[in-house]
């Protein structure tokens, strides 16, 4: 997990991830895809989830923003 801390008061928060789309290669040779779930989280100064957006795509990108 990677958490970013951000300023008080940020107004908005907009953030886009890409997931890595390097692939494994298993013992036979063959590439598997990553498809992993990446989750990001907007999360307020109480600890409440504010925003949350997930993709298991393989090199899947997350978009995901708040006003606050």
């Amino acid at each position: 997990m990677q958490t970013f801390q951000l300023a008080q008061n940020p107004e908005i928060v907009a953030v886009d991830f890409q997931k890595d789309n390097s692939k494994d290669l298993s013992s036979n040779g063959t590439i598997t895809p990553n498809t992993s779930t990446l989750t990001v989280q907007i999360i307020d100064q109480n600890g409440n989830i504010v925003a949350t957006q997930s993709t298991s795509a393989d090199a899947g990108v997350v978009t995901v923003s708040h006003t606050f």
